[in-house]
């Protein structure tokens, strides 16, 4: 990648445009079968958002939070958050940290695609870098948690306790 001080997760990492990026039969037919439980899985995703947003509101000094925007009724298909300028811990001892008490992370893989080895003829690192200032943040300090259905009240206590924890000790 064009950022060598940056650890790209290999899943997201991409050598050429439009890798993994179309929709397949398979997908298409599991999400029509998923169309029936949408109010269920709606609910339980936006319960789970709710939770997290708690948890992480009290550390808000530190991320930027998702929010949304006015007139919009979202269904959380996951939890991102970005870490603030100033922070004292980075992305990485964050999701080290969580990963290490069994709470799963991802990356955010969106951000400045210019950086990914697919699109480096059209922009050299440091000129991404330069000219998408935000997009870069959110290559950098973005990452998400997720708000599956499956995710239970008990399994949210725990990574309530392990935020906390973080904060707690961590920092």
């Amino acid at each position: 990648p064009s950022m060598p001080d940056e650890i790209f997760d290999h899943k997201y990492v991409y050598e050429e445009i439009g890798y993994n990026l179309k929709p397949i039969e398979l997908q298409c037919s599991m999400g029509l079968a998923q169309l029936d439980k949408f109010p269920e899985i709606r609910m339980k995703r936006n319960n789970n958002y709710r939770r997290l947003f708690n948890i992480f509101e009290k550390y808000e000094e530190h991320f930027i939070l998702p929010r949304a925007t006015e007139k919009a009724d979202p269904s959380w298909f996951a939890f991102p958050l970005t870490i603030k300028d100033g922070a004292p811990f980075n992305r990485h001892q964050i999701r080290d940290f969580l990963e290490d008490k069994k709470i799963q992370t991802r990356n955010y893989f969106g951000g400045n695609l210019l950086l990914q080895p697919a699109y480096s003829h059209m922009l050299n690192g440091e000129s991404a870098r330069k000219f998408f200032p935000k997009a870069t943040k959110a290559t950098t300090d973005t990452f998400f948690m997720g708000t599956s259905p499956v995710i239970s009240s008990e399994q949210l206590d725990y990574v309530e306790e392990c935020v906390d924890e973080f904060f707690n000790k961590e920092i």
